[in-house]
């Protein structure tokens, strides 16, 4: 189960990025230049994504499932943003529109059932309280970006959003699978022992 609680102090911005948490990516997500990545990381919004689908290999525990797509819905709305029964309510009659819908929903159905489908999607309000949710597909592009190299049994993953893109289709970083195993305190730097 990923531990959600290491990540209450970045959900503030600006917040630091001179800290274990930031240095365990190595590399720059595959979106982002390193020196672009950083600064964004100073502002860009943390959210709980959850997953809606996701290809097998990102459900089993093996260290060997190098690739897989998933479907993440989440939002940018304060009040929500962190609510995981929220989140998973949604997630839930997104279930039930995927395994039939027509009318309103019946777009949604179809790219939920294409397995080479990429989207970005808001929710129709009718689904979500009159709150905006994003349905978006995003491609995991190693396992070790997940905690224990697997989606987690809630299904909520951390996201940070990059907001800034012009064309409606957001940036996903999911923190590197490496952080779920070290100890931090609340600057993100690591606690010996």
């Amino acid at each position: 189960m990923a531990k959600l609680e290491k990540f209450d102090c970045f959900k503030q911005t600006p917040r630091t990025v001179d800290n274990a948490f930031f240095k365990a990516y190595k590399k720059p997500p595959l979106l982002f230049g390193k020196s672009s990545f950083i600064e964004k990381a100073k502002q860009i919004p943390l959210v709980y994504g959850m997953v809606v689908q996701a290809s097998r290999p990102l459900y089993s525990n093996k260290a060997d499932a190098i690739f897989g797509e998933a479907v993440f819905i989440y939002t940018l709305d304060e009040s929500k943003k962190y609510d995981i029964n929220f989140l998973d309510s949604i997630k839930n009659k997104i279930i039930n529109i995927r395994d039939g819908a027509s009318g309103e929903f019946e777009n949604l159905s179809k790219l939920l059932n294409d397995e080479n489908s990429m989207f970005y999607e808001t929710l129709p309000k009718s689904l979500t309280e009159n709150i905006e949710v994003i349905c978006q597909t995003y491609p995991i592009v190693q396992s070790n970006d997940l905690p224990d190299w697997v989606i987690p049994d809630n299904n909520i993953l951390p996201l940070y959003i990059d907001v800034t893109k012009q064309n409606k289709r957001l940036n996903i970083v999911i923190p590197k699978g490496e952080f779920w195993a070290i100890r931090i305190d609340c600057k993100g730097n690591r606690i010996k022992g």
